[in-house]
Order: structure tokens, then C-alpha cells, then sequence
């Protein structure tokens, strides 16, 4: 028979049920997700949270800023801002892996306002 992980209101798998074939799906909104045949998440209970989006598992403990963005909305955007501003304002340069990493994390915001518009 087959296993649906259930996941508590944040998306963290916090039990694992076997079920009939008939009941064997994700559903987001009783918060189950069908889970394939020889998973190993029943050792691993609380440390995956279901990303409904990507959906798959993601270590709760490797998405910090994921966290901080959640519970603070514009906090990686504030701090992108002002590592730049102080680039500016220093005449600093930043290290060219982390103007990849910016560039990238502001082409991945759709939406979101530019580096100039963001010191404003």
C-alpha cells in the first residue's frame, strides 16, 4: 500500500500514513502529498518542508532567506539595496561572484523594483 507524507501548516512533513491507492494524491488543501514507493522521509520527519510551487521536498534548514523573506517581505530586497548603495556610495566593488549572485537574484523577482529605484 501506498505512503502520503501529511504536513503541518507551514508545509513540514510531520507524519507519514499509508493509505489506500484511491487516496494516494497530493492534495494542498488537506496537506498530503503522495510519496513514491522506498521513500526514507519517515526518518526524516520534520526536517522537509513540501514546496507545492517546485514540488518537492527542501531541507527546512537550507532556506533561511526563504524564511526571512516569508515572515519579513522585503528583507533580501532591503539588504540587496543597500549592499549596493554602499558599493556606490564607497566606491566599493563587490566580488564578481556576488554581482552574479545579485544580478541573478533580480532577475529572478519579477516585479521587483531596480537597483536604482530601490535607494530611492
Amino acid at each position: 500500500m501506498p505512503d502520503i507524507a501529511r504536513l503541518d501548516a507551514t508545509g513540514v512533513a510531520i507524519a507519514v500514513d499509508t493509505v489506500s491507492s484511491a487516496d494516494h494524491r497530493t492534495d494542498p488543501v488537506a496537506r498530503t502529498v503522495a510519496l513514491p514507493p522506498n521513500h526514507d522521509l519517515r526518518q526524516r520527519l520534520g526536517q522537509y518542508r513540501w514546496d507545492f510551487l517546485r514540488a518537492t521536498f527542501l531541507p527546512v534548514a537550507a532556506e533561511p532567506l526563504d524564511v526571512a523573506e516569508r515572515e519579513t517581505p522585503g528583507l533580501v530586497e532591503g539588504l540587496v539595496a543597500f549592499v549596493e548603495q554602499l558599493e556606490r556610495q564607497l566606491g566599493l566593488e563587490l566580488p564578481a561572484p556576488t554581482q552574479k549572485a545579485i544580478a541573478a537574484w533580480r532577475r529572478s523577482v519579477d516585479g521587483r523594483r531596480s537597483a536604482a529605484d530601490a535607494v530611492r
